[in-house]
């Protein structure tokens, strides 16, 4: 389950919701603590970690992202729309595409300028080349039950995506990110 975060901006319900990342270190059970010569050492780098860059970016994309205002759409609409980008030599995001597309195109377009309104991506993860694929998966909703909803849509997009193929699996998810209106 991912925990959910309420913020109130601009007189607008943001959920956060954010996936973590398991990082695991092993060490033997057995190993004895005195004989560790690193217990003592840190290390500084300018480096930041891939857990702390998705969810430097995804604060940057929720802050971005706006509901619609309701031309064509009904005060409930609901739905989720994932954008694929890569990071440009410049670190702004290039090749935008959407991989999941909204019924709604209001949605769409919501989605694809909250990435695009995206600042620098540098400095990159360590370990994370310029050709990487990253996505973000923006969610709309309206309330708690549409969130809820969206969020199950989304799981099982994503379940089936990581399904597929290796190459799904070396995709970068963003923290999934939602809008409501208002």
């Amino acid at each position: 389950m991912w925990p959910i975060l309420f913020d109130e901006k601009d007189g607008a319900m943001k959920y956060l919701i954010g996936t973590s990342l398991v990082l695991a270190t092993l060490v033997p059970a057995h190993a004895d603590p005195a004989q560790n010569i690193y217990e003592n050492v840190v290390v500084a780098t300018p480096n930041r970690s891939l857990q702390a860059w998705q969810g430097t970016v995804s604060r940057e994309l929720s802050a971005n992202l706006r509901y619609p205002r309701p031309l064509g759409l009904a005060s409930n609409d609901s739905d989720f729309v994932t954008v694929r980008f890569r990071c440009g030599d410049d670190g702004q995001p290039v090749d935008l595409t959407i991989a999941h597309k909204s019924r709604h195109g209001q949605f769409n377009g919501a989605a694809m300028r909250a990435v695009s309104r995206l600042g620098s991506l540098h400095p990159l993860p360590a370990g994370v080349a310029l050709g990487q694929t990253f996505q973000a998966n923006l969610v709309f909703a309206v309330d708690k039950e549409s969130l809820d909803h969206q969020f199950a849509r989304l799981r099982q997009s994503e379940a089936a995506r990581m399904a597929s193929s290796g190459a799904e699996r070396q995709v970068i998810a963003l923290n999934l990110t939602a809008r409501s209106p208002g």
